[in-house]
C-alpha cells in the first residue's frame, strides 16, 4: 500500500529536523512503517511523576519519576519494557541506535517494575555541585517497547538530564504504528 508518515514538526531544534528526516528516510526505503512524531514541548520532571502514553490511546505505558538531587527511575507499566545497559539501568542510546526485538550485547530489553536513570547530583561541601550517571548533563534517546492490543511496538523518547538535579525534561518521541516493526 502507500507510504504514510505522520509527522508533526512544531518547535523542533535543528537536530529534531535532522533525525525526523532521516527516520522518514529510512522508513520511505523499507515502505513497511507509518511514524509517528510528537514534540512534548520538554515536560519537566523533577520532584514528581509523569504518566506517559506513547500513541495517546488511553492507556499509560511508562511513568517517570524523579526526586529531586537523589532518584531518577523510569516505571513499565504492564506489558512493556525499557532498553537497559549491563548495569540494568536505563541506556542512553545515540541517534540511529536500532530498537528492534534483538539487541547486542550490553543492551537488553527490561520489563523491571522500576529501571533507575543513572543522573545524580553530589550538592556542595565547598566544591559546588558534581554530577555523575550515564544520563547526567546529556540529551540522549531511550528505547522502548510498548503493547497495543497485544502487539509489541517500538519507540524512542529524547531525555534532556538537567544538570540540576536528578531528573529531566522529555523532549519529544516517535513511534512506529505497524506491529513488531524496527525503529532506528
Amino acid at each position: 500500500g502507500p507510504l504514510r508518515v505522520n509527522v508533526r514538526l512544531k518547535r523542533m531544534n535543528a537536530v529534531s529536523r535532522t533525525l525526523v528526516a532521516a527516520t522518514i528516510s529510512l522508513t520511505a526505503c523499507t515502505g513497511l512503517a507509518d511514524l509517528i512524531y510528537r514534540d512534548l514541548g520538554d515536560i519537566p520532571i523533577f520532584d514528581g511523576t509523569y504518566d506517559l502514553d506513547i500513541n495517546q490511546d488511553g492507556a499509560m505505558d511508562f511513568v517517570f519519576e524523579s526526586v529531586h538531587a537523589s532518584q531518577f527511575w523510569v516505571m513499565p507499566q504492564t506489558g512493556n519494557a525499557a532498553i537497559v545497559n549491563g548495569s540494568g539501568d536505563l541506556a542512553p542510546l545515540t541517534n540511529g541506535f536500532q530498537i528492534s526485538l534483538s539487541l547486542s550485547y550490553p543492551y537488553s530489553w527490561s520489563s523491571n517494575s522500576v529501571i533507575l536513570i543513572s543522573a545524580f547530583m553530589t550538592l556542595p561541601p565547598p566544591d559546588g555541585e558534581t554530577g555523575s550517571g550515564e544520563f547526567f548533563g546529556q540529551t540522549a534517546f531511550m528505547g522502548l517497547e510498548f503493547a497495543v492490543s497485544g502487539n509489541t511496538h517500538y519507540a524512542w523518547v529524547r531525555l534532556a538530564h538537567s544538570d540540576i538535579g536528578a531528573g529531566g525534561y522529555l523532549v519529544d518521541l516517535a513511534y512506529e504504528t505497524d506491529a513488531d516493526t524496527e525503529l532506528a
